[in-house]
């Protein structure tokens, strides 16, 4: 099994939800989170961007959105640690597959708008949802899948 993290570039939530169910049929990892780990905080994420408000604004500067440009541009983030509230606890039960799979389906027919995000505010639908799938393909490019 290797050791390095894939470069995964998953374009839409059905995609998301392949992976998921391919790596539910075994993997390793090459990061810190488990598989159920990487559930959970993808699931946290994106139920909290789906969250009805209100919710707190955000002040974003120039740095900030040079980060959320680069990051769109590139389809890769670096640099950016996730908040404790959805750093996942070291148990987490095997429903949160299941439970993120089916914020997926949400997911996929949101209407908006997204909650602010916590570091970039207000970002544009299109933005957001690319965003979300940027930051899925970072997580579960650290899990090899078995079959590979």
């Amino acid at each position: 099994m290797s050791t390095e993290k894939r470069k995964l570039k998953l374009q839409n939530a059905d995609e998301v939800a392949a992976e998921v169910r391919r790596l539910r049929r075994g993997c390793g990892k090459v990061g810190n989170w488990s598989f159920q780990q990487i559930c959970w905080h993808l699931n946290a994420a994106m139920t909290f961007g789906m969250s009805p408000g209100p919710h707190t604004p955000v002040q974003v500067d120039a740095a900030a959105r040079a980060k959320l440009a680069e990051i769109l541009a590139g389809g890769e983030i670096t640099g950016v640690k996730a908040p404790e509230r959805v750093v996942p606890p070291e148990q987490v039960p095997d429903e949160v597959v299941d439970q993120f799979l089916a914020t997926l389906e949400r997911f996929k027919t949101f209407p908006g708008p997204f909650a602010p995000h916590r570091l970039f505010g207000e970002v544009a639908h299109a933005d957001y949802v690319r965003l979300q799938l940027i930051h899925a393909s970072h997580h579960l490019g650290h899990l090899i899948p078995k079959e590979m």
